[in-house]
């Protein structure tokens, strides 16, 4: 499958979903759920907890898309925001929605919450 990430470069970004890839995958989920379940940690324990966060997270995005030294470096310089928005959207590729479905849930998602304001 092709994924392209505009934010990091104009190339499509070539990716063979294997069982090596879906295993990674889910570890790189499952680091998430554990990340967001630290409240019985002490502060010194949380920041590790989050810098492995945006290590794991760059980290992953990097092996997956297969990124080379500049697209590295742009990605090091993006916002935290910005980097998930990219891991999130390369984990339902992986698991195999298509663009029009990521699109289609996005637009959902927003619509649930202009509702929700109101």
């Amino acid at each position: 499958m092709k994924i392209k990430e505009q934010i990091l470069s104009n190339r499509e970004h070539y990716v063979k979903v294997t069982n090596r890839l879906m295993r990674n995958t889910l570890k790189y989920q499952l680091s998430m759920a554990e990340a967001d379940d630290g409240d019985d940690k002490t502060v010194p324990e949380k920041l590790h907890m989050s810098l492995d966060t945006i290590d794991g997270t760059e980290q992953y995005i990097i092996d997956t898309l297969k990124l080379n030294k500049d697209e590295q470096e742009k990605l090091d310089n993006l916002s935290f925001d910005d980097t998930l928005r990219i891991a999130n959207h390369v984990v339902l590729r992986v698991q195999g929605l298509s663009e029009e479905d990521i699109e289609m849930a996005k637009k959902q998602s927003q619509s649930a919450d202009k509702s929700e304001e109101d």
